[in-house]
């Protein structure tokens, strides 16, 4: 169990289970806040907490919380109004960082977000709430806000510290700075017989009282009595309490005080069933969305599009795809259920969109540099017309810019060595040509190893190489391709996103030409995937998972 949940259970349960002596109820909320995230770190911010052991002597029923998360603001508000319902005095001390909008103060957790006016509500206490609960007990209420040194700092409609507090009727409030403060009510407003007002005047420097403040009237005018009666079934009264608070960490708490207690097994029932709740509410709310197959597609599109692999486009959310929505909702900092509800069908979608616009423009951005590198090599290289310039590009740039007009210049040039060679060379070099296997171009140049075609014959020789490993991998791309039983219709959606690029792949038919696979392996380049100019699942998720 976290350690914040067993601390509040535990002092909620001690309260609802300790016996006590005094004849009027008396409850109180202790809350020191100090470590924030990502708000200024709060000195002197835990002090509220110094009054407990002092509450606890007078009487007081103390739920006390120290660096309180927001996923615990309802459960530790839940304790103390059980314990308000029936107090006769109320007492409550927040230090720590505060915010407000000038009419709203709010009393911020220590993992609350950067404050924005449409998250408070569901991340922050409000003080007019704590203030609602203090009029229950019109005449004994005290609260206490103490503000931390080095507040957050305006931006936009939000400012640190406190705003405009208006306490109800009857209800005193208190505020200052977090050290002094605690300092005050710790030992002037909680000692007996003392008129807080007559303590303001003589020890109050620096604080401020707002609303009920009487000058012949203290605040605990009499010690407690001791007519409470005492609980001797310990393990009944503290199974009691627990069903009371009913909630995950309660029962943890239960089982770990009594493992083989006589509610051990009911303990461990309504466990299970709130541990298992959030996942059938969460696969309820995806079955409410009604999602058809191509929505489910969408999803699945959007997924990878992100990262997060679903092993698939198909529509079916199969325990891979389920995987990947956990990922994705872990790191987006969501419960990860794997079930979409309809406000993360939404984000996802939109997430999916921005991320394809980034790679969109990172693509277009890839596309202009590999343009002006083609165009600057072609410049220095083979703009010239020589052969070893040629021959450079066409190797650096096989389906480059000026591919074509390398090749007829690679053409033109062995038509003049053909041309100037004698005939017997001529007769060996066609003949290599015409067997156009390593070996034969080997013993052109055993016989020619200064003959006119002598970088024709070791280019040829590099080319076979390199087309032997060309044509295994290519094989192996082809094969993954058929593996993948596309569509005609994708591949009229590949033609048109190629087209769309401004790449060129030919008439948009359905039927990949050789100008489809050129286009397809210059997409390949410029997004840095294996070039082959065959369709790999990633190739597609790049091309048409991105089309909107």
């Amino acid at each position: 169990m976290p350690r914040l949940d067993r601390f509040v259970v535990a002092t909620a349960l001690t309260v609802l289970t300790t016996p006590m002596v005094f004849a009027a109820e008396r409850a109180a909320l202790l809350v020191g806040n100090e470590r924030y995230r990502e708000l200024p770190r709060a000195s002197d911010g835990a002090r509220a907490l110094d009054a407990k052991d002092r509450l606890e002597a007078a009487g007081f029923t103390v739920v006390s919380v120290k660096e309180l998360k927001t996923g615990r603001i309802s459960e530790a508000l839940s304790l103390f109004q059980k314990e308000a319902e029936d107090a006769e005095y109320l007492f409550m001390l927040l230090t720590g960082q505060f915010v407000t909008t000038g009419t709203t103060t709010w009393y911020m957790p220590i993992d609350a977000p950067e404050p924005s006016v449409g998250e408070l509500p569901t991340t922050a206490i409000p003080v007019s709430l704590l203030l609602d609960l203090a009029a229950q007990v019109p005449g004994r209420a005290v609260v206490g806000l103490g503000v931390a040194e080095r507040s957050y700092q305006a931006k936009g409609p939000i400012s640190g510290g406190l705003g405009r507090i208006e306490p109800p009727k009857n209800v005193t409030v208190l505020t200052g700075p977090a050290g002094r403060l605690a300092d005050f009510m710790n030992a002037s407003v909680l000692e007996e017989g003392n008129i807080v007002a007559s303590e303001m005047r003589a020890r109050g420097r620096g604080l401020k009282a707002l609303g009920y403040l009487p000058q012949d009237r203290p605040y605990l005018p009499e010690p407690a009595r001791a007519d409470r009666p005492v609980n001797v079934d310990a393990e009944a009264n503290f199974w009691s309490a627990v069903q009371e608070i009913g909630t995950v960490s309660a029962y943890e708490t239960y089982l770990e005080k009594y493992p083989r207690g006589r509610f051990a097994r009911e303990a461990q029932n309504r466990l299970d069933a709130l541990n298992d709740a959030p996942r059938r509410d969460a696969e309820a709310a995806e079955k409410a969305l009604g999602l058809n197959r191509e929505q489910r597609r969408q999803v699945q599109r959007n997924l990878a599009l992100l990262g997060f692999d679903p092993k698939g486009i198909d529509g079916i959310f199969g325990p891979a795809t389920r995987g990947a929505l956990r990922a994705w909702q872990r790191d987006a900092g969501l419960a990860d259920t794997g079930y979409l509800n309809r406000q993360q069908f939404a984000r996802l979608d939109s997430e999916a969109q921005a991320r394809a616009r980034v790679l969109e423009e990172e693509d277009r951005r890839r596309a202009e540099e590999q343009r002006r590198a083609d165009q600057a090599y072609w410049r220095d290289h083979g703009r010239a017309g020589d052969e070893e310039g040629l021959r450079d590009y066409l190797q650096r740039y096989p389906d480059g810019l000026f591919a074509d007009q390398a090749k007829a210049g690679l053409r033109d040039i062995e038509e003049q060595r053909k041309l100037q060679s004698q005939a017997r060379e001529r007769t060996a070099w066609e003949n290599a040509v015409q067997s156009n296997t390593v070996a034969a171009y080997r013993q052109y140049l055993a016989d020619y190893p200064q003959g006119n075609f002598r970088n024709e014959a070791e280019s040829r020789i590099a080319e076979l190489r390199d087309q032997g490993q060309r044509q295994q991998i290519e094989a192996q791309a082809k094969q993954e391709e058929d593996q993948l039983a596309l569509a005609q219709v994708t591949f009229l959606l590949v033609e048109k996103r190629l087209e769309q690029l401004g790449l060129n792949p030919g008439p948009v038919d359905g039927q990949l030409t050789e100008e489809s696979r050129r286009a397809i392996r210059n997409f390949q380049r410029t997004r840095e995937l294996p070039v082959t100019g065959y369709l790999s699942r990633q190739t597609v998720v790049r091309l048409i998972a991105e089309v909107r």
